[in-house]
């Protein structure tokens, strides 16, 4: 079965405080059907297709999800900020951002963000693998109605309001919190050894000194 419908709504901003830019517009946007997730049911959300083996469905959700970054992308340059193949040159951000919406295998996923513009005017993120994208838009940029629309091409917009806090992306999340570790121990180890190198740098130059000194004593 293929997408039939896109699904959107404007959750709290509260809810994407720790990753999307300031002020703006927070966007929650999902097709319908999706297959059978149980934070989904929990959120209120009743559109459920079972059928994982519908390749009619994949690709239409891949061609939205090219799509939506293409959209994006027109606000500046696209950073991949954090995914679980970051350090993967060779994979695409559409790539990434389909890794991270896979069919709620109850696996630790971290969220795939996406930043568009330096800083960014535009942020894409996903969560726990449901299929669902968080977008958070800086104000001035472009019309909600006129941006879902471009996005659902042919397809009818349906608003929805659900129980959001139960799938929104979580800065809890233990791949994240990994992550928050590693770049405090980067930091600290760059701290250390630019201590070193000025401390090395520091003894170097007394010595130069000492000897340009002992010279000019024997020349005395």
């Amino acid at each position: 079965m293929p997408i039939r419908s896109l699904n959107w709504s404007l959750p709290s901003p509260g809810l994407v405080h720790w990753w999307g830019p300031a002020g703006g517009t927070l966007l929650a946007i999902w097709p319908s059907p999706i297959n059978g997730d149980a934070c989904f049911t929990k959120a209120g959300f009743t559109d459920f297709d079972d059928d994982d083996l519908d390749e009619a469905w994949d690709a239409d959700f891949e061609n939205l999800t090219s799509s939506l970054v293409r959209r994006l992308s027109s606000f500046g340059t696209t950073v991949l900020r954090y995914g679980s193949s970051v350090l993967q040159t060779d994979q695409t951000i559409e790539e990434a951002l389909l890794e991270t919406t896979g069919k709620d295998t109850q696996i630790c996923v971290p969220p795939c963000i996406v930043d568009f513009g330096d800083p960014p005017r535009a942020s894409l993120c996903t969560s726990d693998e449901h299929r669902i994208w968080w977008v958070k838009i800086s104000d001035g940029l472009v019309g909600v109605e006129a941006f879902l629309q471009e996005l659902a091409g042919l397809r009818p917009l349906v608003r929805r309001d659900i129980d959001f806090a139960i799938l929104a992306p979580s800065p809890d999340h233990p791949a994240l919190e990994l992550k928050h570790r590693r770049d405090h121990e980067t930091a600290l180890y760059g701290a250390r050894a630019n201590r070193r190198v000025k401390i090395i740098v520091g003894i170097v130059a007394a010595i130069f000194i000492l000897i340009v000194f002992a010279s000019l004593i024997k020349r005395l």
